[in-house]
C-alpha cells in the first residue's frame, strides 16, 4: 500500500488568500495558530512554493468557455 493525500490545499493555504488579507493574518497570527490553513500530515507547514506549483499546474489543465443562455452541464 502506498499512503497519498488529497486535500483542497488551494482553498485552506494562506498563499492563496489575498495578499492584504494574508497579511493582515500573518499580522495577527502565528503560522501554526492562523484560522484557515493547510498542513502536511504530520503538522509540518507547506512552504507557498509547493502550493504556487500545485496551482500552476490546476491553471495548465483548466478548461474554461463562455456560458451561454440554455447551456447545460453534465458530470458523471
Amino acid at each position: 500500500d502506498e499512503f497519498s493525500w488529497f486535500n483542497q490545499a488551494q482553498h485552506w493555504h494562506p498563499y492563496c488568500l489575498k495578499p492584504e488579507v494574508r497579511e493582515y493574518f500573518l499580522e495577527t497570527f502565528t503560522e501554526e495558530t492562523l484560522p484557515r490553513n493547510c498542513l502536511f500530515g504530520d503538522g509540518s507547514i507547506i512552504p507557498d512554493e509547493i502550493i504556487k506549483h500545485i496551482m500552476d499546474i490546476y491553471q495548465q489543465h483548466e478548461v474554461s468557455f463562455p456560458w451561454q443562455k440554455g447551456d447545460v452541464m453534465v458530470l458523471d
